[in-house]
């Protein structure tokens, strides 16, 4: 079983946050660290996609990146992990630092995952 990094919060202190389909909530969670992200970020004409509109589609191996280049949001395995999650890193430190995971609970088992705002906002 392969341990999922701790996030880290502005301080650098490990915090918590779950997304699991048990949890009602989760999907609010998600969308309020998605519209944080974005309104944060500010999204620049950068390279690939920028931005995720209601009905669009963020497909594994695709990335949204903060206007300063300082965040990216997308799937990612943690270590050796085959395991796929959804969440904001640091884009430019070799070391892998998430600082939010938005499946935490319920990785998936393969690249097939996509991201997508519904017709009602949530994700």
């Amino acid at each position: 079983m392969t341990k999922m990094p701790k996030p880290l919060s502005h301080s650098g202190r490990a915090m918590g946050c779950s997304s699991s389909p048990h949890n009602p909530s989760s999907s609010s969670h998600l969308s309020f660290f998605l519209l944080l992200f974005m309104s944060l970020s500010l999204f620049c004409p950068c390279n690939g996609q920028n931005s995720l509109s209601q009905g669009q589609v963020l497909r594994d191996g695709e990335t949204l990146v903060s206007s300063m280049g300082t965040f990216e949001l997308g799937f990612f395995s943690p270590g050796n992990s085959t395991l796929r999650f959804v969440g904001i890193w640091y884009r430019d430190i070799s070391v892998e630092s998430v600082v939010w995971v938005a499946n935490r609970e319920n990785p998936l088992s393969d690249k097939n995952g996509v991201l997508t705002i519904g017709s009602n906002g949530s994700l």
